[in-house]
């Protein structure tokens, strides 16, 4: 005799993906195996369970993005601050930030030195390559500035 076929709430499962539950636990919660939770989601989605998970959990980001905005308009500082840090990229940093950004500038002209140093020495070299020709082009003939 076949065991009785497991029956599994539809809302419960995807309350447990849109709040992130990994496979197993979902299983452990609904008290099925994960191969009986897979054939159930193509008999009710037509989709696998990875297929379907994805779609409830995105579901359940969503939620919590929303909530998290609306903490944060109803003036919640914390909520306030993280979602400015992680959307508008700020920081509460500023002069770490000006460090970093010095030390790209001071890159940059390292670069840019280094590249009117290789040009210089192509032309005494009288070097015509290819090269040389798209140096020159760039950043121009050093005896005429």
């Amino acid at each position: 005799m076949a065991r009785p076929k497991k029956i599994i709430n539809q809302k419960q499962f995807e309350s447990l993906c849109a709040i992130q539950c990994t496979q197993e636990e979902i299983c452990n919660v609904l008290d099925v195996c994960d191969e009986t939770l897979t054939r159930w989601c193509k008999e009710v989605y037509n989709l696998s369970f990875s297929e379907v998970f994805k779609q409830k959990r995105d579901l359940g980001k969503t939620s919590l993005r929303r909530k998290q905005w609306e903490l944060a308009q109803k003036g919640n500082s914390t909520m306030q601050v993280w979602l400015g840090k992680n959307i508008l990229k700020q920081s509460d940093n500023p002069i770490q930030d000006e460090i970093k950004l010095k030390e790209l500038e001071l890159k940059i002209k390292e670069f840019e030195l280094k590249e009117k140093l290789m040009l210089k020495q192509l032309e005494q070299e009288g070097n015509t390559s290819d090269i040389a020709q798209a140096l020159r082009d760039i950043f121009g003939n050093e005896d005429n500035k």
